[in-house]
């Protein structure tokens, strides 16, 4: 079995290992490999328990009940790391070379649990299409002005709380009181949308690059003349937005919210701030465009995919309508005391076809079941010698899979097998299923002799697999020595 390595979390917690061992090796002198292959080590060894959990987390989690995969993970991520956490507060009692790493297993006792929480919501809110929506919804222009808004809040909160660090010019504030922000209710909103000034004269460059310097000189004129126009662009504006900053009161009251921490416009530092945002804000911008119009041909060939399977379904239902007209039409001429019954088993019928054939998927049992029927149906109406075998091992009757996709063999082994024939005829049918695959086989007579052309069923049941199960199934149809072979094979996800 292939291991899903970005679906899994296992290389996440490696990734945050191999980032600490990182830092220890470059915090400690000399800086050696011995120390930053000590503390992967070590980390990884006391860490053994939960790699192993994200290793194996799927099958723990389909063959455990959820009280005991849970408390398994409670174990795992809440437990263990707290006593391994205080063991290695007492290292030196136990003679173990921790390396001056101790600290890092209180921190991971910590972070473990809330990174794995985290990740699985936001595996949850991938699948649900929470991301993707949330970008489509706002845009990254959107975003980015929420962003602005709320640090502009954060900051204005901070130094009301602080004020007197503020007036001393000591921008270290770590507190927010509620109280004293509503106190001063109006000083807090000054500060607000001179912050938010602040921001958005920077988002003003990011705005000129995504709105004008990529779409009309970029993509269209080159790269040279997109550097020219990047260094046009700041030369135009900065000193403009450099002179409407420098004159709010916030910042000649503390010149240090400045990038060159003065009040004077015409300084490079004032200049290469721009600069930065607008050469980072470059792969960003592309990024995002590419996501988007990648997003938008993906949703045109999802309708496009859509439309077609609908027309391809509104090709089976006629072609199955006039089947059973013509099946009813039989046994009236005939006079047959069995029409009521076909009458009533053709109206079940033709409700799966009208009910369920709307339906994006049906349980196998389901599928089963109309076979069946509609086997029984033509035992009924056929008045032949011919011989009819259904053979099934279903392990997993919940296996899902597209209304009317397996009838249409069948039909198509009566069609141009069974009913033509003038001698002795046969059909066997073998289905096999499992959690993750299905397999089903059609064996049936037919005679070369006769000019028997497949109709649109299974060319139609082609272009319905390759629409629905894209890379995951297995079609062949065949005829040899008088025996028409139709074996279907289909992978779930």
């Amino acid at each position: 079995m292939q291991f899903d390595w970005l679906g899994n979390h296992l290389w996440v917690y490696l990734a945050l290992f191999l980032v600490l061992s990182a830092e220890r090796a470059t915090n400690l002198a000399p800086h050696t490999w011995r120390h930053y292959l000590s503390c992967l080590a070590l980390l990884i060894a006391f860490n053994l328990p939960l790699l192993a959990f994200s290793f194996w987390r799927k099958s723990l989690k389909s063959g455990l009940s959820p009280f005991f995969f849970w408390l398994l993970w409670a174990g795992v991520f809440l437990l263990i790391p707290i006593i391994i956490a205080a063991l290695s507060q007492l290292y030196w009692q136990f003679h173990i070379p921790l390396f001056g790493i101790s600290d890092y297993f209180v921190m991971l006792a910590l972070v473990l649990p809330m990174l794995d929480i985290g990740l699985l919501v936001n595996a949850l809110a991938t699948r649900k299409g929470a991301i993707i929506t949330w970008l489509e919804k706002w845009g990254i222009d959107g975003t980015i002005l929420i962003g602005i808004a709320f640090f502009s809040l954060l900051f204005s909160m901070m130094i009301v709380s602080n004020q007197e660090l503020f007036d001393k010019r000591e921008l270290i504030m770590p507190k927010v009181e509620l109280q004293l922000v509503f106190r001063h209710f109006f000083r807090f909103l000054a500060y607000a949308i001179q912050f938010s000034l602040i921001y958005l004269s920077l988002y003003f460059f990011y705005i000129l690059n995504s709105r004008f310097l990529i779409p009309e000189i970029l993509k269209k004129k080159g790269i040279l003349l997109y550097a020219i126009g990047v260094a046009g662009g700041i030369a135009l504006f900065f000193p403009i937005l450099s002179q409407i900053l420098v004159s709010l009161p916030m910042v000649k009251g503390a010149n240090s919210l400045m990038p060159s921490e003065t009040l004077v416009v015409f300084t490079e530092l004032n200049a290469i701030i721009p600069g930065i945002v607008l050469i980072t804000s470059l792969p960003l911008i592309v990024a995002f465009q590419w996501f988007k119009q990648n997003n938008e041909i993906t949703k045109l060939e999802k309708q496009q995919i859509e439309s077609e399977l609908l027309l391809l379904k509104q090709q089976i239902n006629p072609h199955f309508f006039f089947n059973t007209l013509h099946n009813l039409y039989s046994l009236s001429l005939a006079k047959s005391d069995q029409t009521p019954e076909v009458i009533v088993q053709l109206s079940e019928l033709m409700r799966y076809v009208i009910y369920k054939g709307k339906e994006k998927e049906v349980t196998l049992s389901e599928e089963v079941d109309y076979i069946e029927d509609y086997l029984h149906l033509q035992q009924i109406r056929l008045h032949k010698d011919f011989e009819l075998q259904f053979n099934k091992a279903i392990e997993d009757p919940s296996f899902l899979l597209p209304p009317l996709l397996l009838i249409i063999l069948i039909e198509n082994a009566f069609k141009h097998g069974i009913e033509p024939a003038e001698n002795k005829c046969f059909l066997t049918i073998n289905l096999e299923s499992g959690p993750k695959h299905l397999s089903f086989i059609c064996h049936n007579s037919y005679e070369p002799n006769l000019n028997n052309e497949p109709g649109i069923g299974l060319e139609n049941l082609q272009r319905r697999l390759s629409l629905l199960f894209p890379n995951r199934h297995k079609f062949s149809a065949k005829g040899e020595n008088g025996v028409f072979t139709a074996n279907l094979q289909v992978w779930s996800h």
